[in-house]
């Protein structure tokens, strides 16, 4: 999934380990995303990888939550 701005504006030196975080989560999640597009629809490994990339998901909004925290503080 493409996106315009991956990250709200705020000064990127308070949070720069916030933010390599957030761009390692999304390279891991559009790595997870390719392998998913590749398998069949209802086989066994796309079924598991959907649930990691879904798991993923969350910890990638679950960081960028904490890294918008981190830089309103």
């Amino acid at each position: 999934m493409a996106r315009a701005a991956r990250h709200p504006s705020f000064a990127p030196l308070l949070v720069w380990t916030g933010l390599q975080e957030l761009e390692r989560l999304h390279a891991r999640r559009e790595a997870l995303s390719q392998r998913v597009k590749v398998l069949p629809p209802n086989s066994h490994r796309r079924v598991e990888l959907e649930a990691r990339l879904r798991a993923l998901t969350n910890d990638l909004l679950a960081a960028e939550r904490r890294v918008a925290e981190e830089a309103s503080n």
